[in-house]
């Protein structure tokens, strides 16, 4: 594995702890969830699945959020469990699963196709045997087989069970590109910082990277928006949802989106740590300003 999968921070990240049927293991967890201020918790029949993605701003990489997890349960003598790290609730689960050899399996994002490509569909869909046969009978049957299919196909035949799936399977390019989930009624990116993300060129050069992915997103698709919706969260806000900042647009394309963006933020900013960006467009217009109506929901 690329050692920069141990240190780089990801647009989403996901722990998956098995088996966690054991009582001192759930104890443990629960314990260790309770220090935390910003996670979301599932537990499933015999594994845990973590969302730690804000986690990262305060304690550091997803590597050292799980290496902080076993060491917890390693002084506490727990049952030995497998820590599956990785940018997708889907692949977190599945690293947890099929590993056992190790304690912390880490697939970076930009690592996903390759760890998935030769697997078959069934190991990384352990709970929806429907929709693994729905897969098969398509003559998908490995990650690298419906990473091939567009998004398009997949959301027409298999939903969003199969989108989910599918997302998980392309991973992204590069550990420093934001997240863009792109589809014909709505383009949405985000990005998390690094720790201690304060100095206003760092931020501001982050700003610009989003900006960038959002419009590339809008012209891969031919699409156009009225409003973003800009979110910026920083280190001393509690809540997961931070500042959210509504923008009108009033030119099609649009001029220079990072220079929006920028005077946007430094009227709302007020110089805390940066930690989250989030561009977001809805209800997008065909060319020429026309709602888009038979778009896909």
């Amino acid at each position: 594995m690329n050692p920069v999968a141990n240190s780089c921070f990801w647009p989403r990240a996901f722990v998956a702890l098995q088996p966690a049927t054991n009582p001192d293991t759930h104890r443990l967890v629960q314990h260790w969830l309770s220090l935390q201020d910003d996670v979301a918790v599932n537990w499933q029949q015999d594994c845990v699945l973590i969302d730690v993605t804000h986690l990262q701003s305060t304690v550091g990489s997803p590597h050292e959020i799980a290496f902080s997890l076993l060491q917890l349960l390693d002084c506490n003598q727990a049952t030995r469990v497998v820590i599956g790290v990785a940018g997708d609730p889907i692949i977190a689960s599945f690293a947890a699963r099929h590993y056992a050899d190790s304690s912390i399996v880490a697939i970076a994002p930009w690592e996903t196709r390759i760890y998935v490509a030769d697997t078959d569909i069934g190991k990384l869909l352990d709970h929806d045997n429907q929709l693994v046969h729905e897969l098969r009978r398509a003559g998908i049957r490995t990650g690298a087989d419906l990473a091939a299919v567009s998004e398009r196909v997949v959301q027409h035949l298999f939903a969003e069970r199969g989108v989910a799936l599918w997302r998980a399977c392309r991973g992204v390019s590069s550990a420093t590109a934001p997240e863009v989930h792109c589809r014909y009624n709505g383009v949405h990116c985000r990005v998390v910082l690094p720790p201690r993300t304060s100095s206003q060129r760092s931020v501001i050069s982050h700003v610009r990277r989003i900006s960038g992915a959002f419009m590339n997103a809008l012209h891969r698709i031919q699409r156009q928006t009225q409003q973003i919706q800009f979110v910026i969260r920083t280190d001393d806000q509690s809540g997961k949802n931070g500042t959210s900042i509504l923008l009108d647009v009033y030119e099609a394309p649009i001029p220079d989106l990072a220079h929006v963006l920028v005077n946007a933020m430094k009227q709302n900013w007020n110089g805390s740590a940066v930690t989250y960006l989030e561009l977001g467009a809805a209800n997008l217009m065909a060319p020429g300003g026309q709602l888009d109506l038979f778009s896909v929901a």
